[in-house]
C-alpha cells in the first residue's frame, strides 16, 4: 500500500479540488511540486494526475493532439494503481474510467469540448 507523507497528501487534495473546478493547469502545478520531490510508485502515481491535468487543459485549449497524448499517457500511468493500493479513499477506478471515457469522445471527434459534467470527479470514495 502506497503511504503518502503529509506535504503530498495536502497537494494530492488540492489538486484535485483545483481540478474539480476546472482550474486543470493550477491542479497540474500543485501535483507537480509535489512530483518533484517523490519517488517510486507516488512519483507515477503524481505524473498520471499531472497528464491527465495536462491534457484536460490542452482539450480546453482546443489542442486535440497535445490533450490525446497526454490523456493517454496518463491513463496508462494511472491504470497500474488499484484504489487497494492507495492509503486513501481516492475513488482512482471511477476516475480512470472517466477519463478513458473523454480520451475516447476527443479521439473520435477532435473538435470536441468537454463540458464540466463529461470531465470525471477526481475525490474520495464518498463523493459524487
Amino acid at each position: 500500500m502506497l503511504e503518502f507523507d503529509a506535504e503530498t497528501k495536502l497537494a494530492l487534495d488540492r489538486g484535485a479540488q483545483l481540478f474539480n473546478d476546472g482550474a486543470y493547469f493550477e491542479a497540474h502545478e500543485v501535483w507537480e511540486d509535489a512530483w518533484r520531490i517523490e519517488v517510486g510508485r507516488i512519483k507515477t502515481f503524481l505524473q498520471g494526475l499531472i497528464k491527465v491535468a495536462a491534457g484536460f487543459y490542452k482539450a480546453e485549449g482546443g489542442v486535440p493532439a497535445g490533450a490525446i497524448k497526454l490523456l493517454r499517457g496518463g491513463l496508462e500511468q494511472l491504470q497500474t494503481f488499484s484504489d487497494d493500493e492507495l492509503a486513501t479513499p481516492l475513488a482512482l477506478a471511477k476516475f480512470v474510467k472517466g477519463v478513458a471515457a473523454c480520451l475516447a469522445a476527443i479521439e473520435r471527434d477532435p473538435t470536441h469540448r468537454f463540458s464540466k459534467s463529461e470531465v470525471p470527479f477526481l475525490g474520495f470514495a464518498a463523493e459524487p
